[in-house]
């Protein structure tokens, strides 16, 4: 059993590795969660797993197991999942915390709590989830779904040029003349 609450958590001797990370995750979202905030923080743990890079999270929620010798980093592509579901997951937008958002805009984000450790590994993630969801909507044919615009009318290529992320990779499969809001590409955020 775990307990987390205010300062207290409690771990079996016995518990297997994935239990451990289970407790590890559970610990930094307790961190990105506090905060003097009064406004309510409203994601899914896809979208925090998303948003942090917690690929070993994720890959147990699609695929039910943390083992990537079976599957390498795939998490959508070698799911079981009924597309349907997936691509309700891919095209859910927040409402809350990132208005619009959707998993490809969070991915592509890069906000991290203060004492988040291993920042390079948590980035790395990112790329998986990334390179996993082109890849799983290329196969689909569904890649429309990455041009779903957020609440400012940016794609996730937007994010991709902010955050120097991807970019070629987002620029591929997103059309690069779509404007937001303001009237910008998504390359003039940058300068």
């Amino acid at each position: 059993m775990i307990y987390i609450e205010e300062t207290y958590e409690e771990l079996d001797k016995n518990a297997s590795q994935w239990h451990r990370m289970l407790v590890e995750t559970l610990k930094i979202n307790k961190i990105i969660f506090e905060g003097r905030s009064k406004v309510p923080k409203l994601m899914s743990l896809m979208e925090i797993c998303y948003l942090f890079g917690l690929y070993f999270v994720a890959a147990y929620f699609v695929t039910n197991s943390t083992n990537t010798k079976q599957r390498g980093k795939r998490l959508f592509t070698k799911s079981n999942l009924k597309q349907e579901t997936i691509l309700e997951w891919l095209t859910r937008k927040n409402t809350d915390t990132y208005p619009g958002f959707t998993l490809a805009h969070l991915v592509c984000t890069f906000k991290w709590p203060v004492k988040m450790a291993h920042l390079d590994q948590a980035k790395k993630n990112k790329v998986y989830l990334a390179q996993d969801l082109i890849q799983y909507l290329g196969n689909v044919d569904r890649a429309d779904i990455l041009s779903i615009k957020d609440d400012d009318g940016e794609t996730p290529l937007f994010m991709a040029y902010r955050n120097n992320f991807m970019i070629h990779e987002f620029s591929a499969v997103i059309d690069t003349k779509i404007t937001n809001n303001s009237g910008e590409k998504a390359e003039d955020v940058v300068n």
